[in-house]
């Protein structure tokens, strides 16, 4: 769900828009390429097509993760999973959604927020209004007013989401975000990232990224399978039409968070996520729907989120008797959608029944389908957890909503859907192009003809091998473990770590930022030095660790290669002094008071020191601002960080062969401070096989593994006799370089 309300007058802005973006695009676009630029917003993004992220090798501290969502109990649903699945991990997890959900996030474990909106409302005016954006009709035109308040109210509630205690929680624990996870009806997602400066990532079963594969959910253009520029500029259309919209709440939210506040020409919240290439992670099968061709590295396909419900569930006697009956029936029902006239279509599905002797299970669902005199072929059924009733259908007709379409598939069970908007279509298109269902036919134009054929076409051999195929596929999936993992590995980790916990054995997230010395620390170690008396050498500030652009900026071909080799993910701020209220926020976090043992500030002082030496290998930057590493400094370090630990001197050859060790080591994969201070700090302590499952360092381990290299030839080299490095008389390891970048 997220059909935004806009008005007819929006046809000039966006006449002018979209001529802007004619006119900003290239004349030499060839379709169907696979190395297409273009320039509606961003061309960064096209050029890291086809490229991956690295893991980091970090640890990642743990988060005050909020997690916003807008729609219907299927859309909110996933979102309860991954915060699970987020729990397990170490974070704190709030999921922020509307106030009918309460009981279910906080049975399952979850902190609770509620947002303003009623999801009835806003799943009826997109049934009536057919999912478009700009009504067509009278009747629809007078409902725009109190959509747009229903809209108020959700964007209007999301900054209290990340920042204040749940209004019913009688303790009114703080809470303040260290990242946002959010589906894009939320709308204000990326200005709440933007003024708290922390990291953001959107997940959704929709596909609310361009591409050129198929149109934008609300575009209402066709999908017909053909790549075409056509499909991708719908995201464009579509997106403006809904900043339009809801630009006024927007900008009541950015001059609470002290932000410039936006014009009808300047960025949407999609353009916004597509420049500063937020992570998103689309929540299907990649079975059904593969990663698309001109979707970047900040994309990924994981897998569907399935709940397992089933083991609590008892079914009525009644129930239970009618699916004893052969054969078995074919489940309809259409969830959460609104609809018109349940009468006209309940007497549809008992006239194709009977005509067809076809055994049904009719769900009533929000709309109370199923009234008046039902024959026996059809049975009328309440809630039901679809992973308990759909392996005992036979097959489904529904809505095309995303998580009911994944289980009827998982079930093993050709599909009809009868889409009412959105991305309902979509879902149509894909179970179709996958020849487990036939041809999506939309609610509206059903009649008890087309459900008669579809009776008999769900029945055929094809589409039930093809859907028992589909079903193999998802049983080799675990979306809401991808779901997480996908979280974790686009996090950027470097840039919110404590240096310093990095010599410790608890990862922390960094809250302030040591100009003087370089270094990122978290809340504890920060007042643990200045307990030490450290405090005014430190200077630090409040830290920020994310920054977002809101401006798009053509890039120079030399500028496209920069990104390119880079692989930049997005735009990072570090050590900048908040300039818009929220240091204040630093006081209200949870973990900000603390109680040292002396043994505690002891070794917070020692890891200082240590992170402190480590640092200046990293002080020197080329005009590119890539880091750079000098043997000659890590000499020096190196020799001052022996001597401190063991208390005996180390010859400066013997170093030199040790930090060529180390050079190579990072040389074959660890591109950033904190990767070498992981690396460093196990090395030094022999525990370098606790990195053995990462894969992205199996090159740092059998590069060390090697015998040049291995923790044995270190040995060996702090227990030779220093005249044989002197004299040069040892080749042991090969010439390093003296830089490496």
């Amino acid at each position: 769900m997220g059909c935004g309300a806009s008005s007819c007058s929006s046809n000039n802005n966006l006449k002018e828009l979209s001529d802007l973006e004619e006119s900003l695009s290239s004349p030499d676009l060839l379709e169907g390429s696979e190395n297409l630029i273009y320039a509606d917003g961003d061309d960064d993004n096209d050029f890291m097509n086809g490229l991956e992220f690295k893991e980091s090798l970090l640890p990642v501290p743990s988060l005050c993760v909020a997690v916003l969502v807008v729609g219907t109990h299927g859309d909110v649903l996933p979102f309860v999973q991954l915060g699970q699945e987020l729990q397990k991990g170490g974070h704190r997890v709030r999921l922020a959604t509307h106030s009918m959900y309460r009981e279910m996030v906080v049975t399952a474990g979850l902190e609770f927020y509620p947002l303003g909106g009623d999801p009835k409302v806003l799943s009826g005016y997109c049934v009536q209004s057919g999912g478009r954006l700009i009504p067509l009709d009278v009747k629809t035109l007078k409902q725009v007013p109190a959509q747009r308040e229903q809209l108020k109210a959700i964007i209007e509630s999301t900054l209290p989401a990340c920042t204040k205690p749940d209004p019913e929680d009688a303790s009114k624990r703080p809470f303040v975000a260290d990242a946002i996870i959010s589906n894009p009806p939320v709308y204000s997602h990326v200005h709440i990232a933007q003024g708290l400066g922390i990291p953001l990532h959107m997940m959704f079963p929709q596909p609310w990224t361009r591409t050129c594969a198929f149109p934008h959910p609300f575009a209402n253009q066709p999908y017909d399978g053909k790549w075409t520029q056509g499909n991708r500029r719908s995201y464009f259309q579509a997106d403006v039409l809904q900043h339009l919209g809801v630009l006024q709440y927007l900008n009541s939210v950015r001059q609470r968070l002290k932000l410039p506040t936006l014009s009808a020409t300047d960025l949407s919240a999609a353009q916004l996520l597509n420049i500063n290439h937020v992570p998103f992670t689309k929540m299907w099968s990649p079975a059904i729907c593969p990663k698309v061709k001109d979707w970047g590295p900040n994309i990924d396909v994981v897998g569907n989120f399935f709940t397992n419900a089933a083991s609590s569930y008892t079914p009525p006697p009644e129930f239970a008797q009618f699916l004893s009956v052969e054969p078995a029936p074919i489940f309809i029902g259409f969830g959460s959608m609104v609809i018109k006239d349940t009468s006209r279509l309940t007497k549809i599905i008992a006239e194709a029944s009977m005509t067809t002797n076809t055994r049904v299970v009719l769900q009533s669902s929000w709309s109370k389908l199923g009234g008046g005199d039902l024959p026996d072929s059809i049975f009328c059924l309440g809630n039901c957890p679809h992973d308990w009733l759909f392996p005992q259908m036979a097959a489904t007709i529904h809505h095309g909503g995303a998580g009911t379409t994944a289980a009827g598939l998982r079930a093993g069970l050709p599909t009809m859907i009868c889409p009412f908007f959105g991305d309902q279509h979509f879902w149509g298109f894909v179970v179709e192009r996958a020849k487990c269902g036939p041809p999506p036919c939309e609610i509206q134009k059903l009649d008890a003809n087309r459900l008669k054929a579809s009776f008999l076409q769900l029945r055929s051999k094809e589409m039930r091998a093809a859907a028992r195929q589909m079903a193999e596929a998802f049983a080799l999936e675990n979306g809401v473990f991808e779901g997480a993992r996908s979280f974790h590995k686009q996090l950027p980790v470097e840039d919110i770590i404590c240096d310093v916990s990095l010599f410790t054995e608890k990862p922390r997230i960094a809250r302030w930022y040591c100009a003087s010395l370089g270094l990122k620390m978290s809340a504890f170690v920060y007042n643990a030095l200045c307990k030490k008396g450290l405090g005014r050498k430190l200077q630090a500030v409040p830290y920020w660790p994310v920054d977002y652009k809101t401006k798009f900026k053509k890039h120079s071909r030399q500028e496209q290669e920069l990104m390119q080799r880079q692989i930049v993910s997005r735009t990072l701020l570090r050590g900048v002094q908040w300039g818009h209220g929220h240091a204040h926020m630093q006081l209200k976090r949870p973990d900000e008071v603390f109680r040292y043992t002396e043994s505690d500030l002891s070794t917070i002082s020692d890891a200082a020191t240590l992170a402190i030496s480590v640092r200046q290998l990293f002080t020197k930057h080329d005009k590119n601002s890539n880091l750079i590493l000098e043997e000659d400094e890590m000499i020096e370090c190196y020799h001052e960080v022996y001597e401190e630990e063991h208390g005996s001197q180390l010859g400066r050859e013997k170093c030199r062969w040790i930090v060529r060790c180390l050079l190579d080591a990072t040389e074959t994969g660890v591109a950033n401070f904190q990767e070498f201070c992981l690396i460093y700090k196990l090395f030094t302590e022999n525990r370098l096989d606790e990195l053995s499952s990462k894969s992205d360092v199996k090159s740092v381990l059998n590069h060390l593994q090697q015998s040049r290299n291995s923790t044995q030839m270190i040995d060996s080299i702090l227990t030779a006799d220093d005249s044989l490095f002197a004299s040069g008389g040892v080749e042991l390891i090969p010439e390093s370089k003296k830089t490496i970048s």
